[in-house]
This record gives structure tokens, C-alpha cells and sequence, in this order.
């Protein structure tokens, strides 16, 4: 049975458990809670992310609505792009158009 991601130090448990962490609450606190470095909790969730991009199926997207709100007071700003007809997240953060340009 595999109870660890490839080249990974940690279970798949642990993976899970980080992630819903980082749902709720900011990346640094997660890795205090787990008694680790923040850097370690960043690679555990591009893993997740990087794979869920490329799993992810644009073939029927037809419809997309592009929001931008503000990434805490100040001029930095997260993009988010929906598929209109199902209502799901296809990409969210900087610089989103060009990496989901990229992505098509």
C-alpha cells in the first residue's frame, strides 16, 4: 500500500492534513500548527496544485467570468477565472491570464 508520495518525507495523511490546514488558516500558522517551515508547506500545496492543473478538463469550458479583488489593503491583486456553466474555480492568483493563456 503507498502511504507516501513519491520523493516526499511525509505520509499521504500528513498531506491531507496540511492542506486542510492551509484552507483555513494562513500558510505560516499551518506550519507552526505542524511544527515545521513554511517553505516545506508551500511545496506540499504547489504538489497538489500542479497536479490538479494538469488533470484539470477546459474541453467543455464555453464560459468564463474574470473577477480581481484585492490581495489585503494595497495595489497587489488575485484574478480569479470561473467556468460560468459549471461554476467551478479554473485558476486563481498573479498574473492568471498569462498562465491560463499558457494553459490553453
Amino acid at each position: 500500500m503507498k502511504w507516501a508520495r513519491s520523493l516526499s518525507h511525509f505520509t499521504l495523511l500528513f498531506d491531507a492534513w496540511a492542506m486542510r490546514l492551509m484552507i483555513e488558516i494562513p500558510v505560516n500558522a499551518a506550519a507552526h500548527e505542524l511544527r515545521g517551515h513554511d517553505a516545506r508547506m508551500w511545496l506540499i500545496f504547489y504538489h497538489y496544485v500542479d497536479k490538479a492543473i494538469k488533470e484539470l478538463d477546459l474541453s467543455d469550458v464555453k464560459r468564463i467570468a474574470i473577477d480581481e479583488t484585492s490581495l489585503r489593503r494595497g495595489y497587489r491583486y488575485i484574478t480569479l477565472l470561473v467556468d460560468v456553466d459549471h461554476k467551478t474555480v479554473l485558476f486563481a492568483g498573479m498574473d492568471t491570464l498569462k498562465r491560463f493563456k499558457a494553459l490553453l
